[in-house]
């Protein structure tokens, strides 16, 4: 029983999630040098102990198929197969109806290729008595967890800050003595946001092929490379030709993207007004919550000096097209199916949204949401400055 989709509503931490996740899967093509492996099979075997059967939901990566979401029916020990790139965090919902990624019926674990064996028991939507074998690299988080229990006490005294910087510490310790370790890949991945980046960039760098080329090591590198201003880093870890047109864009009307005919639009026409660029994904619910308010800044900017335009980062132009039908964007619409734009602009995630001036440099690289109703005064004060 597998790929019954079923949609994650009404909680934005999960939805933001999601969103990341399908961004870091839909744009990693041209941010690896190197050929990774076909994706690889894994099996994995779950089963519940004692109780009545139980409905679970399986969330993670599927190689393949690029499916995430997953129900499953355990009336007895079921048997789940699926594909991999090498290795990746999974999610298991003991209660479908959950919505947050840490909690009492929730599992997280590193799934890797070949046979993993999960049991558990539930007592009051708890999850009690969990085991899991076969991943060597779940086996290296749990020893990792035991051996620094005490930074993860709920009963913690100390300040979050000091907390945080002991957690961080520790992680470094281990990745850098683990540099093959998909687990040490893990651990950056979730850490990464609380080091510095060019640290994290150094210890992206120190880990194995092996690692870099698992989905956990996509996914560093990913939000490393948008984020990163350091031209060596992104030489070093992209594809040569890919490079090559990148460091070329020196401002906003250096770029030229297509829209839903193909047509090709080169940006250098706007030179001399104001831009507002909307990054947006078929796949955003926040994107979309935004246009009425975005619809509604066009038309208080009627008669200034100022474009709107909308640059989607979809690889798949289908799923682009049906968005597009579905959901108006103002302005012009361009699809970014190479990456340029978004790698220029810094863009690990959606919605965001970027202010050009009229010689197309940037006024303001991560401007507020139009929902917030701070973009507004924001782009009226950098015109306004400028007159």
């Amino acid at each position: 029983m597998k790929n019954k989709l079923i949609p994650f509503r009404n909680n934005k931490r999960i939805v933001y999630f999601l969103i990341l996740i399908v961004v870091l899967s839909s744009h990693l093509s041209w941010a690896q040098s190197s050929k990774t492996d076909p994706c690889t099979e894994f099996t994995l075997n779950i089963k519940k102990e004692g109780g009545k059967s139980d409905t679970v939901r399986l969330f993670y990566p599927d190689c393949a198929a690029n499916g995430f979401d997953t129900i499953l029916v355990l009336n007895g020990p079921v048997t789940y197969r699926g594909t991999v790139e090498r290795a990746t965090e999974a999610i298991l919902y003991t209660d479908i109806r959950y919505r947050y990624l840490d909690g009492p019926p929730v599992i997280r674990f590193i799934i890797e290729p070949g046979l993993i064996n999960l049991s558990f028991s539930s007592e009051n939507d708890t999850v009690r008595n969990l085991k899991i074998t076969g991943s060597t690299s779940q086996a290296e988080k749990e020893n990792w967890e035991t051996a620094n229990a005490a930074l993860f006490d709920p009963h913690y005294r100390g300040s979050l800050d000091s907390l945080y910087e002991k957690r961080t510490a520790a992680v470094i310790v281990y990745i850098k003595a683990h540099p093959d370790s998909y687990f040490s890949g893990l651990l950056l991945d979730h850490y990464k946001r609380r080091m510095p980046l060019d640290s994290a960039q150094v210890y992206y760098t120190s880990l194995t092929t092996r690692v870099k080329q698992s989905w956990i090591g996509k996914s560093i590198l990913k939000e490393l490379f948008a984020l990163s201003g350091d031209m060596n880093f992104r030489k070093q870890n992209s594809d040569p030709a890919f490079f090559s047109q990148l460091e070329k864009i020196k401002s906003f009307h250096d770029l030229s993207l297509p829209d839903i005919t193909g047509r090709v639009h080169h940006l250098s026409t706007l030179k001399g007004k104001y831009v507002v660029v909307d990054f947006w994904g078929s796949w955003c619910g926040p994107c979309f919550e935004n246009i009425p308010y975005l619809n509604n800044l066009v038309a208080a900017m009627k008669g200034k000096p100022v474009a709107f335009v909308s640059i989607a980062i979809d690889k798949d132009l289908d799923k682009w097209k049906r968005a597009m039908a579905k959901h108006h964007f103002p302005g012009l619409n361009l699809v970014d199916t190479a990456g340029f734009a978004a790698s220029y602009y810094n863009v690990p995630w959606v919605p965001k949204y970027v202010i050009i001036k009229p010689d197309g440099s940037i006024a303001n690289g991560d401007a507020p949401y139009p929902i917030s109703g701070e973009l507004k005064p924001l782009l009226l004060s950098i015109i306004n400055k400028k007159e």
